[in-house]
């Protein structure tokens, strides 16, 4: 009858051969730098160019290793890709328009314009 050694081996080897075959969400984005609830939203927008298409494991998501490596080099591909805006054009600002009802002050402001 083998000892505890013999198993403890056993199991170390058995665990060398054995390499990960998905990723769950919780991995994902700590790989992606992003939040659980931020991979989520991402996911329930169907927005794939940020969070790669999941494998559904039972009830869980998951995502191959395989997908997950191709997904990462085809971003560091398309940033590599991406043209570097020359320092004068960033020196021009755009600020957006504000969206939504004016604050209290703003409308003070351009109904006393209008006196």
């Amino acid at each position: 009858m083998p000892g505890v050694g013999a198993w403890i081996s056993e199991l170390h080897h058995c665990e060398e051969k054995m390499q990960k075959q998905f990723y769950f969400i919780a991995e994902v984005a700590e790989i992606l730098g992003i939040s659980v609830a931020s991979v989520q939203a991402h996911l329930a927008r169907k927005r794939f160019d940020t969070v790669p298409v999941p494998t559904k494991l039972g009830r869980r998501l998951a995502w191959p290793v395989a997908v997950m490596n191709e997904f990462i080099e085809a971003k560091i591909k398309a940033c590599q890709q991406q043209p570097v805006k020359a320092e004068s054009g960033a020196a021009i600002a755009h600020t957006p328009k504000k969206v939504g009802r004016p604050t209290k002050r703003e409308a003070m402001k351009k109904g006393a314009g209008h006196e």
